[in-house]
């Protein structure tokens, strides 16, 4: 994901320098006030440059942030009232600036994806992101621009009276008081809230010991590729040799003009001319496995007593697949020790379609929530409620940036399930409504003619015998002759035997 998102400045930016605010996960920071004030806020923890590192050595790490990542990055930020009754953001607003300034957040719809998509990794290792709005003008010859920065705690600095970032394309930009902003996004520790807090920080040792034995392993593997073993050889066994030949024919009685080949003698050899040999052999035929040395063998003469002599001493042991194991189970306790579903590490091989849904579902409300919850109460603190203040909003405390999990939270398709319930009579209209993703207000009122006449319509649907019955509701003329139901033919239609339509389909079954 980039790191930044930039757009050109206009009337009503987001860049607004306000007074330093402080809430449960947000901290505006001050830039008029002196340096010491604005870069003392979580201090040098020496933990986090250690879980940085195991980011980036640690696949299974990488993989939690990734997870976290991509959820975050379908996640929409939405303006929304609050509910004076519980306190509660509704989900909603009809306040069109403070829509038109969370829909302007980073850019955009792409700069929020991004922004939440790097906050997800920063919240989730170090614990602590600071995001940096910043004006200025990339080149001489183009207009000013807006940036949304990502940054991490050592990309800030100090000089003098001022703050620097060092922004992605290596430019140092010293913060405008007036112009630029510049807050903090952290997890509080428990104890310490001024300190940032992560599940990677109480992981450390079990990251610590994934790492030790993928050392241990990688250490066992170039062992065996540098000397597998040793291959122990008696010094009374030989090879064939053509260097030695001995007395032969002087011509060949086929070819006389011709001197006789060389006859191979046996020649006893060392230790080591073997092993060039053996070496010699092996490395052609791994070179080019169509050549005879991949296909013919390796000629040995000795003594049958001699050749079960021959032994190869293997260096390896049961360390590699100790580490194995332990490397296994680290990664167990690890998928359970960080904030995210086990699942997310461990697979969900054994889960059926309903409940990998019901994993997911969790994963939302007890992971991606409280994430976002904490991203969207800085948004609001630090970027939302004090723009509205320098707009003269009324009452800028109504309103909050939240968000939507809608995209996140689909689920599969009962509909078909849904209405044979329905019909079945199992489930009330309002389930029914629900699993096909309306709401009861979408439903026509069972009171109203406009829902008496829906319910004709699926009655007749099911049963059209009963169309002369319901034909006036529906809004026909009863076809002259038309015999009712129950009515022996030709007999005359008694105004007692019309009953009255029901006014919803459990009054029709039991009716």
């Amino acid at each position: 994901m980039a790191r930044v998102s930039r757009r050109t400045v206009t009337t009503g930016t987001l860049s607004i320098a306000s007074p330093e605010t402080l809430t449960a996960a947000a901290h505006r920071i001050n830039l008029k006030a002196s340096t010491t004030q604005a870069r003392q806020t979580g201090g040098d923890e020496g933990w986090k440059t250690e879980a940085w590192q195991r980011f980036d050595e640690i696949g299974e790490l990488r993989a939690v942030c990734q997870w976290f990542a991509g959820s975050l990055s379908r996640v929409r930020l939405v303006a929304s009232d609050i509910n004076p009754k519980t306190g509660r953001p509704t989900g909603a607003t009809n306040d069109h600036e403070a829509s038109t300034m969370v829909a302007d957040i980073a850019g955009g719809p792409a700069g929020q994806a991004a922004m939440l998509s790097r906050l997800a990794t920063f919240l989730t290792v170090p614990g602590e992101g600071w995001v940096a709005i910043v004006t200025r003008r990339p080149n001489p010859e183009e207009a000013e621009v807006e940036e949304w920065h990502i940054l991490a705690d050592d990309e800030i600095t100090t000089q003098a009276q001022d703050v620097v970032i060092e922004l992605p394309d290596g430019a140092k930009h010293h913060l405008d008081p007036d112009r630029d902003s510049l807050f903090r996004i952290w997890n509080p520790h428990p104890r310490h809230t001024k300190q940032s807090d992560s599940p990677v920080r109480a992981a450390l040792s079990i990251l610590r010991e994934i790492r030790r034995c993928e050392q241990t392993i990688e250490a066992a593997s170039r062992s065996r590729v540098a000397g597998n073993g040793i291959l122990a050889v008696p010094s009374e066994i030989s090879i064939p040799s053509a260097a030695a030949p001995v007395a032969a024919p002087a011509t060949d009685p086929d070819a006389p003009e011709l001197p006789a080949p060389p006859v191979p003698a046996d020649v006893p050899v060392s230790a080591t001319d073997l092993m060039a040999s053996l070496q010699t052999a092996m490395t052609a035929a791994i070179q080019d496995q169509s050549s005879a040395a991949a296909m013919v063998p390796i000629v040995l003469k000795a003594p049958g007593e001699h050749l079960d002599k021959i032994r190869h001493i293997t260096l390896s042991s049961e360390v590699t697949e100790t580490a194995v194991r332990t490397r296994e189970t680290s990664i167990r306790r690890l998928a359970l020790s960080l904030d995210v579903p086990p699942e997310v590490l461990l697979g969900v091989a054994d889960a059926n379609h309903w409940s990998a849904w019901a994993s997911q579902d969790q994963a939302i409300n007890q992971h991606i929530a409280p994430m976002m919850t904490t991203i969207c109460d800085a948004l609001t603190e630090s970027v939302l409620r004090p723009l509205l203040e320098s707009k003269g909003h009324p009452d800028p405390e109504s309103v909050v940036v939240w968000f939507d999990l809608t995209d996140l939270a689909k689920r599969p398709d009962r509909g078909a399930d849904a209405q044979a319930a329905y019909e079945a009579g199992a489930i009330s209209r309002e389930a029914y409504l629900r699993e096909l993703g309306f709401d009861a207000k979408d439903a026509p009122d069972p009171n109203s003619d406009e829902g008496k006449r829906e319910l004709a319509v699926q009655m007749v649907s099911r049963a059209p015998s009963l169309f002369p019955l319901l034909a006036d509701v529906l809004g026909f003329d009863i076809p002259a002759g038309a015999q009712m139901p129950g009515q022996a033919p030709g007999q005359q239609p008694a105004a007692q035997s019309r009953q009255p339509v029901p006014d919803t389909i459990e009054e029709a079954r039991r009716g």
